[in-house]
Parts: structure tokens; sequence; C-alpha cells
């Protein structure tokens, strides 16, 4: 069981507003827990660590409502500031160095 994966997977739906699913083979050879979040985060259903097969329900016109109110996903998105983010030039902060200093991660 992977928790953080979960969370990842939840997360995910949360801060894009859309509906996420995720499907894997039970132990022994994988951890199991298959599963599928609603655009708020909201787990709609799982297969825990079973084997077995998982359906889940969501409600369209309440994913379409929830994405124009919501300041996630792409309802609120602000292009224009994001100029700087988009210049070629890397700034000083950001240039990696390795061991011996040089600009380069390796």
């Amino acid at each position: 069981f992977d928790p953080i994966r979960l969370a990842e997977l939840q997360v995910r739906a949360f801060e894009n507003a859309l509906i996420t699913a995720m499907a894997n083979y039970p132990a022994p050879l994988y951890n199991g827990w298959s599963s599928g979040y609603d655009v708020d985060g909201q787990l709609l259903n799982t297969t825990n660590d079973q084997a077995g097969i998982v359906m889940i329900t969501f409600n369209i016109t309440r994913t379409r409502e929830y994405r124009m109110m919501t300041i996630f996903g792409d309802a609120f998105r602000r292009p224009q500031r994001y100029e700087q983010l988009l210049q070629l030039e890397k700034l000083s902060d950001f240039k990696a160095t390795n061991f011996y200093r040089r600009n380069r991660l390796f």
C-alpha cells in the first residue's frame, strides 16, 4: 500500500478539477488500490488491496459546473502573468551546479 501515490492521484483531481482513475494489479504482484476521484478530490470508489473490478459513477453536469466555479483547473488562468516564466534565459537562482561547481547537473 502506497498512500503517497493515492494522495497524488487525489490531489491531481482536485488541483486540475478533473476526474482521475487508476488501475493497479493486486498483491502479491503489486499493491492494488485501484481508485477513482471526483473533481473535488472526493474518493468515488476503490478496490482497496483486494482483487476485483470497481466502477465509478460521476455526474458530468456537476463536473462542468464545478470547473466553472473553482479557482483550480483552467477557469482563472492568467497566461499574460507568466511572461517572465517563459523567458529562455535562466535566472541566477535556478542555475544548477554540480559538486565541482560546474553549471550543469552532471
